[in-house]
């Protein structure tokens, strides 16, 4: 029995020690980078520069199992951390938040391992107004050209 016991003690010490728990830091640099890529593929938005209407903004990735994403905001002299979590099992990781009106600076921060990753987001939060506006513009020139093309 003693010895059992001293078998999995030692199971257990040896898989503690090969554990290595990667923490997102509080803030990031404008200039931090990570040492790989690959960690995630952001997947909403679509492109490093977007545009949207809706205020509450659900940011999506897909990534390995256990990557952990931290998503920051830019307030003028770092990012500061907003959300954080981790990829599951599905590979999905999802977060909602929330933008101020105009352009929102995000850094996406991954970590696995000994491994990080950094990628720079800025979307823009438009008023659904200005969005009015152009298509009623564009529905116009369309009218107006009508005949003509």
């Amino acid at each position: 029995m003693k010895k059992i016991v001293a078998i999995l003690i030692v199971i257990l010490l040896l898989a503690g020690m090969s554990m290595s728990a990667l923490a997102a830091p509080s803030s990031l640099s404008a200039s931090t980078k990570g040492n790989s890529s690959g960690l995630i593929t952001i997947k909403k938005p679509e492109t490093s520069v977007s545009s949207t209407t809706k205020k509450n903004y659900a940011l999506s990735a897909v990534g390995a199992d256990g990557t952990q994403v931290a998503v920051y905001k830019w307030n003028g002299s770092s990012y500061v951390l907003s959300s954080s979590g981790t990829v599951g099992s599905s590979g999905i990781f999802v977060c909602q938040l929330s933008l101020n009106t105009g352009t929102n600076r995000l850094a996406v921060w991954a970590g696995k391992g000994s491994n990080t990753q950094v990628i720079h987001l800025e979307i823009n939060l438009v008023n659904q107004g200005v969005v009015n506006g152009i298509n009623n513009y564009k529905i116009n020139i369309q009218t107006a050209l009508k005949g003509w093309v």
